[in-house]
């Protein structure tokens, strides 16, 4: 009897054992070639919106990336370049790898008199186009141009405004200060651009999407596209500056969602929950 009982015990260990196996092998298989905290990108809609033709080279290798791994990649522009910069457009949208792009005709520079009317015009875009996630300028808008920090506001304000249509997140890129202070530009537009571009805090820019040298390459092509406000020299520093990224493009959410506060002050102390980093509960 205790032989019997032995062996029925035995056959269902391995029984769950067996099982537990085959779950653990069936989780490998379906994420063979992913990293720990990445999730395919097939299949999903990345929305990048940005003021100019030309601005999408801040975030390249991660649109490249993404339409590499099977997403939809779409760029919008909002303003207006006229004929030439709609072509050097198009061909910066080519050399990614992501759809043509998205013209939607404001008056470049006149971002400030235009903000209902963009509004209503990003809402209509998020209906058609239905991202997962949006990617847009941060509040620095690169080096503080009026129409980068317009319209990433009012990317912003759509989404937090929610319904139905609205992406899951909307993103930031960020250049933390170690890639300023690694960067040597060549060009005069190189050394303005160091000087210039807005820095933020590594401890904020919690996304960090690597990227391979066919990204970066793709990157610097379609920084090339833009020969009427790049030169060449200073296309040269677009890949001296990716060099320096830690081939990681860094990024953060406008937005966190997370557990309700009664104070404005529960992150008081750095490891306020013991074993957990700074914001680790705010999305």
């Amino acid at each position: 009897m205790i032989q019997e009982t032995r062996k029925s015990t035995q056959r269902g260990v391995t029984a769950c054992t067996a099982l537990v196996l085959g779950s653990l092998i069936t989780l490998v298989a379906g994420t063979a070639g992913a990293t720990w905290g990445e999730y395919s990108a097939a299949g999903k809609t990345v929305l990048a919106i940005y003021a100019h033709p030309d601005d999408e080279v801040s975030a390249a290798p991660v649109l490249s990336r993404y339409a590499r791994e099977g997403a939809t990649v779409k760029l919008a522009i909002v303003t207006d370049g006229g004929p030439v910069r709609d072509l050097e457009a198009l061909c910066s949208t080519e050399a990614l790898g992501i759809d043509p792009p998205i013209l939607m005709g404001f008056e470049d520079g006149g971002t400030p008199e235009q903000m209902r009317e963009i509004k209503g015009a990003i809402q209509a875009l998020f209906e058609e186009v239905q991202p997962d996630i949006v990617v847009t300028w941060g509040p620095e808008g690169g080096y503080g141009h009026k129409d980068h920090r317009i319209v990433g506001a009012i990317v912003s304000d759509v989404f937090q405004e929610g319904g139905e249509n609205v992406p899951e997140a909307v993103y930031f890129a960020g250049v933390p200060h170690f890639v300023f202070d690694a960067f040597a530009p060549i060009s005069q537009q190189g050394f303005g651009f160091k000087i210039v571009w807005g820095r933020t805090d590594i401890d904020f820019l919690r996304y960090r999407i690597a990227f391979t040298e066919e990204d970066r390459d793709a990157a610097v092509a379609a920084a090339a596209c833009h020969p009427s406000q790049f030169s060449p020299e200073f296309v040269q520093d677009v890949g001296n500056f990716f060099d320096v990224h830690e081939n990681k493009v860094y990024l953060r959410k406008s937005h966190a969602k997370g557990r309700k506060r009664g104070s404005l002050f529960h992150h008081g102390h750095r490891g306020y929950f013991e074993g957990r980093e700074w914001g680790d509960d705010d999305d």
